[in-house]
C-alpha cells in the first residue's frame, strides 16, 4: 500500500514561498529608495569693484538626507577665490577647481529639499563667466537661478533741449546705471550717433570736445555682465551750441598814459582794463619795447616795472 508524505511536501511548499516572499520584499524595498540628487543656483557678481568680486551658491539636496559634503565646480576663466563662508573654500595654486566643505556638525547635514547657501569673494581678470558644472559628494548637479536681465540706464547731462553758449567746444556728458541681476560692466557715451567715450566705472561720464555750434544729441547705453552680454541705450537727448564763433577780448592800458615822464630809477606802474563780451579774459601781457615783462591772470591786471633805462619807450 502507498503513502503520500504530506509533511515533506508542506515544509518543501513553505519553503519556497518565503523565499519568493523575501525576494518580493526585497524588490520592494529597492523600489522606493531614493537617488541622490542636487541642484545649484550659482549668482554673480553680488558686487564688483576693480579686479574683485562677489558671488553666492544656493545648494538644494533634491535626494536623500546628506551628513558631510563635497561641492566641487571648475573656474572658467581663472578666477581665484579669495574667502569663502560659512564653510570651508579650497582651491589649489594654479588650478581651476574649487572645493566647497562642510567643516562643522551644524553644517555637515544636509536634509532631503534643503537648500544651503555659501557665499565667496573672488579676483578676475577680463571674461568673469560662472561655472558650468558641479557635483555634490560626486553627483552631477542641475543648475539654475534668475535669468539675466537688462541694465537701466539714464542720461543726466546734458539735459534735454538744454542750450549751451557760444563758444563751447566740449559738453560734459553723464549718466547714472544699474543692473539689479549683475553689474555694469560700461557705459558707452554717443554724440550725433557716433561712440565718442566709454567709461567702466561709476559714476558714468565723458566730456565731448570739438563740438561745433549747432544742433546735437547725446545717448548712453549701459551693458551688464551676463554672457552674452545685455544691454539698454537712452533715447537720444537734444541739445544745442548758440552762436557761430568765438569774438576777440578789448583791452585799453590805463597806465602809464600817453608821454608820460617818470624820474630816473622810477618804478613805473603798468595797469590794464581787459573784457570779453563772448567769453571771458584768461591773461593779460605785459611788453615794453616789444618786450614780455609780465602777465597777469586776475583783473584788476597790473605790474610795477623796474631797472628802465633814461629814455623814450612804449608800452603794449
Amino acid at each position: 500500500m502507498s503513502r503520500s508524505l504530506p509533511t515533506a511536501g508542506a515544509r518543501t511548499r513553505l519553503r519556497w514561498l518565503l523565499a519568493t516572499t523575501v525576494v518580493a520584499l526585497a524588490g520592494a524595498s529597492s523600489t522606493f529608495a531614493q537617488t541622490p540628487g542636487c541642484q545649484i543656483t550659482y549668482t554673480a557678481p553680488t558686487w564688483v569693484g576693480g579686479n574683485g568680486f562677489g558671488a553666492t551658491i544656493d545648494i538644494r539636496n533634491t535626494g536623500p538626507t546628506i551628513n558631510g559634503w563635497n561641492l566641487v565646480f571648475n573656474f572658467p576663466n581663472g578666477q581665484r577665490i579669495q574667502n569663502g563662508w560659512p564653510v570651508n573654500f579650497s582651491q589649489p595654486a594654479g588650478s581651476p577647481t574649487v572645493t566647497v566643505s562642510s567643516n562643522a556638525a551644524w553644517n555637515a547635514t544636509i536634509n532631503t529639499n534643503a537648500t544651503f547657501n555659501v557665499g565667496f569673494n573672488g579676483t578676475f581678470s577680463g571674461t568673469n563667466n560662472p561655472p558650468t558644472a558641479f557635483t555634490l559628494n560626486g553627483t552631477a548637479c542641475t543648475t539654475g537661478g534668475p535669468q539675466n536681465t537688462a541694465p537701466t540706464v539714464s542720461l543726466t547731462a546734458p539735459t534735454n533741449g538744454q542750450v549751451f553758449p557760444t563758444g563751447t567746444t566740449s559738453v560734459n556728458l553723464a549718466a547714472n546705471a544699474s543692473d539689479p541681476g549683475g553689474a555694469v560692466t560700461r557705459v558707452e557715451f554717443r554724440v550725433d550717433g557716433a561712440l565718442v567715450g566709454t567709461d567702466t566705472s561709476s559714476p558714468y561720464s565723458f566730456t565731448a570736445t570739438g563740438l561745433a555750434a549747432g544742433n546735437h544729441t547725446a545717448q548712453a547705453t549701459a551693458f551688464d555682465n551676463g554672457n552674452p552680454s545685455l544691454s539698454t541705450a537712452t533715447a537720444a537727448v537734444p541739445f544745442s551750441i548758440t552762436g557761430t564763433s568765438n569774438t576777440a577780448p578789448v583791452v585799453s592800458v590805463t597806465s602809464p598814459t600817453a608821454a608820460q615822464n617818470f624820474a630816473t630809477g622810477a618804478t613805473v606802474p603798468l595797469t590794464a582794463t581787459a573784457s570779453d563780451p563772448g567769453g571771458a579774459v584768461v591773461r593779460c601781457e605785459f611788453r615794453v619795447d616789444g618786450n614780455l615783462v609780465a602777465t597777469d591772470t586776475t583783473s584788476p591786471y597790473s605790474f610795477n616795472l623796474t631797472g628802465l633805462a633814461n629814455g623814450s619807450h612804449s608800452l603794449v
